[in-house]
């Protein structure tokens, strides 16, 4: 981990720490309160007028204090989701494999059609001129993960154009042709990692921005956000795989 997200790191964790701290004397002050409550409860039998200005005081503390507990509740769970992207993952991140297939196919050709892909995926990944990223990404998906999502890439058009984006945005990608349809591509597959199809941990900067403004009523930079969200100083590849896959539906 760089010093840099080291620190962020440290600095959200005493900042959690403190709140959770703050959390434990609330709850007690309000046990406390009740307690007096009950206590003067018990005691206002001659319905005087003290014993019920000391109660309704003792009321107006305890509603107070109990809109203060929730409130640090919802900063906590604030903070928690903001410490999750933080966090340094020391297992390596989720991948998923997706075959984009003809839609004129039938179901079951869709699935054959999208094995053969991932098989010639795999062949792929001996290549000596294939990038180790990839190939750690493949073993990943095979070996721990081994999620695949089957989506309807459209016409025989829609899928050379998907080929051609994949491409443009440099992902490893395999195909699949069928010689008994005039050699046509009928599927195209892929692996994506967790950073493009998690919108919830990682989101994009609009509504990552949002967020941080909800919380600490400021802005943030693009630059910060790229580097402790995606870990990375550019997320663009990552969000264009993300409209491409995000713009097709799950097969039938």
């Amino acid at each position: 981990m760089s010093k840099l997200k080291d620190k962020t790191h440290s600095e959200y964790v005493h900042q959690l720490m403190a709140y959770k701290k703050r959390i434990t004397e609330i709850q007690q002050w309000i046990k406390t309160e009740k307690e007096l409550i009950s206590m003067c409860m018990k005691l206002d039998k001659g319905n005087s007028e003290v014993e019920h200005k000391r109660l309704k005081m003792l009321k107006e503390e305890n509603r107070f204090l109990s809109e203060a507990n929730k409130e640090l509740r919802k900063t906590i769970k604030g903070h928690q989701k903001i410490l999750s992207n933080f966090t340094y993952k020391d297992n390596p991140i989720h991948q998923r494999m997706y075959s984009m297939v003809l839609r004129q196919l039938t179901p079951m050709q869709k699935g054959i059609q999208s094995l053969h892909s991932v098989v010639e995926y795999g062949e792929m990944m001996k290549q000596y001129n294939v990038s180790e990223v990839a190939k750690k990404a493949y073993e990943v998906w095979a070996n721990r993960d081994k999620t695949m999502i089957v989506l309807d890439a459209g016409t025989s058009t829609d899928l050379a154009d998907v080929i051609s984006k994949l491409k443009e945005i440099g992902i490893p990608h395999a195909v699949s042709h069928e010689p008994d349809l005039y050699d046509c591509i009928t599927s195209v597959c892929f692996i994506a990692d967790e950073r493009v199809w998690d919108v919830k941990n990682y989101p994009s900067y609009e509504d990552y921005i949002e967020m941080f403004l909800k919380m600490y009523n400021t802005f943030t930079t693009e630059e910060y956000w790229a580097e402790n969200v995606f870990n990375c100083t550019d997320p663009t590849n990552f969000l264009k795989l993300r409209e491409l896959i995000f713009s097709k539906k799950l097969s039938m």
